[in-house]
């Protein structure tokens, strides 16, 4: 192994530390990290870093890089953290995060870099999706498993439908009260500032000529300090509660499902999934559902309502929807409880109702406005 293919591999060992979804050995995560960084800008890398978050100055990283030329280094440094291949705090200290999530979502909303590497990269970064990031899995989704309440990630269902369930089931007993992690209106308003950027799976679906199927709607949303960070650095759009809420819905007519980290504070990022694109939701759809919890709430039809227009069957992410005889029925072991058959129903078919009392992980921190 030469030194510039060691470098590239203490980078791709440093992207897997603390995460589940790892970069293997393969031809495509040595296109994907080269497209990342240059050799010069990997080698500073690989020497510099032992761990993520460990946080360096500047003389620090000339030290274990051996690049002395002080105005040269700071230069290369900047411009990757320009480009979002490597991180800086506040305080001028440098630090670098694992590749997914991490690297992943930062680089590719921020599309700073030629739109050569970007190009380079975002095949790369597909052609591990398709295998599953594993190094011989070609077909690598498992036959369909139950949906993991224990996962890190979780789908939060569609903002007035959950709403009208609330009224609905005013009388709940206290064990199906509905939660404020359930319902995103309220999840959210304990923040303050509030933030819209490109949705990275998305522009990576363009970037390998597979673009998104469902929407050319293309964000993502944030709030507290990760939307004060996005809006800072250029990448983030500034919005009001209202217009992130309408923002939601719109993402909703659309046909896509809103989802975050498995965890009881109210998160600071929601991502709009599509089938097609999305990390979370893709390798769902095929099967591979160990990875995710689903919702407590499932779609519940009306049929006297229902006028069979078939709209819920072509929205449904899960394709979990079908037109039988005079019927519509739904599949709810494929269910996700996204709602979003709900939000697209003209005639207030279908409903939401709370039938599991799943709770997120505890959070490992407080998140701040």
């Amino acid at each position: 192994m030469t030194e510039v293919e060691e470098n590239y591999e203490k980078i791709r060992v440093l992207f897997n530390t603390g995460v589940n979804t790892k970069l293997p050995k393969h031809e495509l995560t040595d296109k994907l990290i080269s497209s990342l960084y240059s050799e010069e800008e990997a080698l500073i890398v690989s020497k510099s870093f032992n761990n993520v978050r460990e946080y360096l100055t500047i003389d620090q990283i000339s030290e274990r890089s051996g690049v002395t030329d002080k105005e040269k280094l700071q230069t290369i440094l900047d411009h990757m953290v320009y480009i979002e291949t490597l991180m800086k705090k506040e305080d001028g200290t440098y630090f670098m995060i694992p590749y997914l999530p991490g690297i992943f979502e930062t680089y590719f909303t921020a599309s700073r870099d030629t739109p050569e590497k970007l190009k380079e990269a975002g095949k790369a970064h597909r052609g591990l999706r398709a295998i599953g990031f594993h190094r011989e899995a070609y077909d690598p989704i498992s036959p369909p498993t139950s949906f993991n309440s224990e996962s890190n990630w979780r789908f939060v269902p569609t903002i007035e439908p959950v709403l009208g369930t609330i009224e609905i089931n005013k009388n709940l007993e206290i064990k199906n009260e509905i939660l404020t992690y359930e319902i995103l209106a309220q999840h959210w308003s304990k923040f303050e500032v509030f933030s819209e950027s490109p949705c990275s799976c998305r522009e990576v679906g363009k970037l390998a000529d597979d673009p998104c199927k469902r929407t050319t709607e293309n964000f993502c949303m944030q709030a507290g300090d990760v939307a004060k960070h996005m809006i800072k650095n250029g990448t983030g759009k500034q919005l009001t509660y209202g217009q992130a809420m309408e923002r939601f819905k719109m993402a909703e007519k659309h046909g896509l499902i809103h989802s975050t980290g498995n965890r009881e504070d109210p998160s600071n990022f929601i991502c709009n999934c599509c089938p097609c694109c999305c990390m979370p939701l893709a390798p769902v759809v095929k099967g591979y559902r160990e990875g995710v919890t689903k919702s407590n709430f499932d779609p519940i039809i009306n049929h006297e309502e229902c006028i069979l227009c078939n709209t819920c069957v072509d929205i449904c992410p899960m394709e979990t929807i079908e037109s039988i005889g005079e019927k519509i029925v739904i599949n709810l072991d494929y269910c996700l409880g996204c709602g979003v058959c709900a939000a697209n129903c003209d005639q207030g078919a279908i409903s939401l109702e709370k039938v599991r009392s799943q709770t997120p992980q505890p959070s490992e921190e407080k998140i701040t406005s």
